[in-house]
């Protein structure tokens, strides 16, 4: 009896089973390295606001800061009058990972036009940090990417930083 070339049947299912294994552990391999990517820009989010507030309270400056799709920048506001701040380096929103800001309440932030070299659009800084140690408006920052659980950050009720996963 010649015995004839090819799997059997249990050789393919051990073969798809190990390939599926493999999958999984690439796929979730993939997920935490994006999972870390999250809370890195949240890390780096916390402490760029930690300096910008820490800023305002040592200088005695109101500073402000634009949100725009990318960057957040810091302004100061001096003479009646927002100017961008060179000493503090702009916060760089690294893809695919989103930062929004969500206001508690609809409030106005105080509005003036903005020095520039490039253009003489006024700015309007979302977000002001007051040399006592406030921040208007109140509200916090949700750091997000794709299929991946948002981080907030906010101000509790000392005017310290915290961050947590989920963004309730």
């Amino acid at each position: 009896m010649t015995r004839s070339r090819g799997f059997t049947l249990i050789e393919i299912m051990v073969v798809l089973m190990i390939m599926t294994v493999f999958l999984s552990i690439v796929i979730l391999g993939f997920d935490r390295i994006e999972s870390r990517r999250v809370e890195q820009q949240a890390d780096e989010l916390v402490m760029w606001l930690k300096y910008v507030a820490d800023s305002s309270t040592f200088d005695g400056v109101v500073y402000g800061v634009d949100l725009t799709s990318e960057t957040l920048q810091a302004y100061g506001y001096e003479r009646g009058r927002w100017s961008q701040v060179v000493s503090m380096e702009v916060f760089f929103v690294k893809a695919p990972i989103e930062i929004y800001f969500q206001t508690k309440q609809n409030v106005s932030v105080i509005s003036a036009s903005i020095e520039s070299n490039k253009e003489d659009i006024p700015v309007v800084p979302e977000l002001v940090f007051m040399p006592g140690g406030t921040v208007e408006p109140e509200g916090k920052f949700i750091v997000a990417a794709k299929q991946q659980r948002p981080i907030s950050i906010y101000w509790n009720d000392n005017g310290a930083l915290e961050s947590r996963v989920g963004n309730d």
